[in-house]
């Protein structure tokens, strides 16, 4: 929000979701969270979190990141959550 570069562990960037305003939502797997980008010049922000991000393996969280035409959020892990098996 401040304008600098973000270290790698708060950016490491996954997916990329355009909604159809113009806004860009990005799924980032360090510190588990989704940022937005705003289209009009608004300050970045972070979308609230789940309480299944703290389930997720550090740097193996919010893989990718979709939007559907309703504006719904779609995101998946890369690994199954701690201590569970397969997907």
């Amino acid at each position: 929000p401040e304008g600098n570069d973000l270290p790698l562990r708060r950016g490491d960037s996954e997916g990329l979701a355009i909604a159809p305003d113009g806004t860009a939502f990005i799924s980032l797997e360090g510190d588990v969270r989704v940022r937005v980008e705003a289209h009009d010049g608004l300050p970045a922000a972070v979308l609230p979190g789940h309480p299944d991000f703290d389930r997720m393996w550090e740097n193996r969280a919010l893989e990718a990141l979709a939007i559907d035409d309703q504006g719904v959020l779609y995101t998946l892990p890369e690994q199954p959550f701690l201590g569970e098996g397969s997907f």
